[in-house]
């Protein structure tokens, strides 16, 4: 079974700040890590992690890329009135 290391981790999230925001920096810090970090790690370790295909060091980044994605754009979140977290976002966009 192949690990993710911190280093695998710390470079999949430059990568989605990446995709994000472009070469253009954001115009306040980011937060890496809200409140609800363990939440978010016991959800994504017991909602993810464990169940995505790990044969290999690419596979396994390629397949925890996507995990994030479906966790930001599907997963309901209780805290944001069932939404997920991209779609609380617009809505709160569109209200404004």
């Amino acid at each position: 079974m192949t690990t993710v290391s911190g280093d695998d981790i710390r470079d999949i999230m430059l990568e989605s700040v990446k995709k994000r925001f472009g070469q253009q920096l954001p115009a306040t810090p980011l937060q890496w890590l809200s409140d609800n970090s363990s939440t978010y790690t016991a959800t994504m370790k017991r909602g993810y992690i464990t169940h995505i295909p790990k044969p290999d060091r690419a596979t396994a980044l390629r397949n925890l890329a996507i995990a994030f994605e479906h966790y930001n754009e599907q997963h309901p979140h209780s805290a944001l009135k069932h939404c997920s977290p991209r779609e609380f976002r617009r809505l709160a966009k569109a209200l404004t």
